[in-house]
């Protein structure tokens, strides 16, 4: 990239930690000038979240909002804004100087394990929970399984599929290799989870599936 950035001094003495639940960003890219400081790590650039969690899994941006991904918690983090409470215990959004400024962990304890099960539709987020078993979808509104436990009427889930779901849950615990990747059908307006029970380095096509359900419905 042909930019203007600050020099760094290189620290051969300097030793490096490993926070599983920190992340650390870089400056910004300033649009129409020629200066470029993505690659400039100031020491307070850096957010921790609670190792209660878990360790994170991955990210995902969600319109100007950063979702991150624990094994039991969705926090987002909000990027460029913050919340100030007003004297009448009202609340507004102003900008800060901050590229991750605000974080806010989700009420739910649902998260996920596995990042490759994270697909955004529509603004929606869907993901499998091992910790929980079941697949979710996260709405500005909250956190909610899809495991046919708790909905009701024309959006339940099938009994059979939460029986799957359990199943599943079982046979990726005892094979902690295997995979969840989700993927979308524009066409069919279809989510679908494909599980990939791995034993070893050996896949077990007989637990392996893909289970699918429409998303508007």
């Amino acid at each position: 990239t042909f930019a203007y950035g600050k020099m760094n001094l290189v620290d051969k003495s300097s030793r490096s930690r490993n926070y599983i639940t920190g992340i650390r960003y870089g400056g910004s890219l300033l649009d129409n000038t020629l200066t470029n400081n993505t690659c400039v790590y100031k020491y307070d650039n850096v957010v921790y979240l609670d190792e209660k969690y878990g360790p994170i899994s991955g990210l995902i941006l969600n319109g100007d909002v950063l979702k991150v991904f624990q094994h039991s918690n969705v926090p987002s983090i909000y990027i460029g804004k913050a919340e100030m409470k007003m004297a009448d215990g009202s609340s507004q959004w102003v900008v800060s100087d901050k590229l991750l400024a605000q974080t806010r962990p989700s009420t739910d304890n649902y998260g996920s394990s596995h990042i490759d099960s994270v697909i955004d539709v529509n603004g929606s987020i869907y993901f499998w929970d091992q910790r929980n078993g079941c697949p979710c979808k996260a709405t500005s509104g909250g956190i909610f399984p899809l495991n046919g436990r708790v909905s009701n009427g024309v959006n339940a889930t099938d009994l059979k599929m939460a029986r799957a779901f359990e199943e599943i849950s079982a046979n990726i615990k005892s094979n902690p290799n295997s995979k969840v990747v989700a993927s979308y059908s524009k066409k069919h307006r279809l989510v679908s989870f494909s599980f990939v029970i791995i034993n070893g380095n050996r896949e077990i096509e007989d637990s392996s599936m893909t289970l699918s359900f429409h998303e508007p419905t």
